[in-house]
This record gives structure tokens, C-alpha cells and sequence, in this order.
């Protein structure tokens, strides 16, 4: 059985609650993700902050000097690395989130998106179909080729 284990990212970008929501607007563009964990210095999962939590700069050009630890989201929906996928799927149905963060003892240890869940499925599904068709082909040329028997004519007869 797969578990998030399975498919998380390792090494995930995390910004600092003392960060400027400027500082991790740069850090949502370069790492091309619409939302990233917020943890301490022990990395102990504080929250997470996605780019809806950025929309208010919009408005207000001031909030760009603001702290994340004002804006960022707490007590986020978390994994643990021994979850099942299906569990992990119905975690991302059930609340229809982009990403969800894996967590052992309250430190961040992953990160599991969407995206990375469907490729990971997919990958996996190819991989069996293309063992399948070369244990298929394995097998097949395994078979001792049939003899044939002679058959009789009325020459023979």
C-alpha cells in the first residue's frame, strides 16, 4: 500500500512568521507554488501561507511590509508520512485543498500537492502496464513452439 511517504516533497520551501508578505510574495513567484508552510526555527509547523492570503496588497500597498504570522492561515490541515493515499485523496476532496502538509511530532516534514498526488498515481499506472506487457511478452516466448502433426492426404491413404 502507498503512503504520502510516497509522494511527498522532502525538501520543502518554508518561509518565517517574521517575513514580510513582500519577501514571501517573491518566494511563492520563484518557486513557481501558490502557497508554502510557515515554520520556526526548529521548523515546528506554525501555519501556511498561500497567495489568496497576498490578495489584500491589492488594496492596501502597506500590507506589503505586513508580517506573515498576521496574515498566514494556523492549525493547517496535516499528513503524516504513514497515511494511506486514499486517505490522502479523500483529505484533498473533502476540503478542496492545493496542498497539504506532512508532519511527524509537529515538525514539517512534506509537502504532498495536489498535482504531485495525480502524477504520482498516473506514473505508478504506466509502470504496472508496461511490466504487465513485458511479463506478457516474457511468457509468450517462454511457450514451447506447437508440432504439428503430419496430416494425411488420400495420396497417403
Amino acid at each position: 500500500m502507498f503512503m504520502a511517504k510516497d509522494v511527498m516533497t522532502f525538501n520543502v520551501v518554508s518561509v518565517r512568521p517574521d517575513a514580510t508578505l513582500n519577501e514571501v510574495a517573491a518566494l511563492l513567484l520563484r518557486h513557481r507554488v501558490s502557497g508554502m508552510p510557515v515554520a520556526d526555527a526548529e521548523g515546528e509547523l506554525l501555519g501556511v501561507i498561500t497567495e489568496y492570503d497576498l490578495l489584500p496588497m491589492v488594496y492596501d500597498p502597506e500590507l506589503s511590509d505586513g508580517l506573515v504570522m498576521d496574515h498566514m492561515t494556523q492549525n493547517p490541515i496535516v499528513l503524516s508520512e504513514t497515511d494511506a493515499l486514499v486517505e490522502v485523496a479523500d483529505r484533498f476532496i473533502s476540503t478542496r485543498m492545493r496542498r497539504l502538509l506532512v508532519v511527524q511530532d509537529g515538525k514539517l516534514k512534506g509537502v504532498i500537492s495536489r498535482h504531485d498526488l495525480i502524477r504520482f498515481i498516473r506514473e505508478t499506472r504506466q509502470r504496472v502496464a508496461k511490466a504487465i506487457a513485458r511479463q506478457s511478452q516474457s511468457s509468450d516466448n517462454q511457450k514451447p513452439a506447437s508440432k504439428k502433426r503430419p496430416t494425411l492426404t488420400t495420396q497417403d491413404a
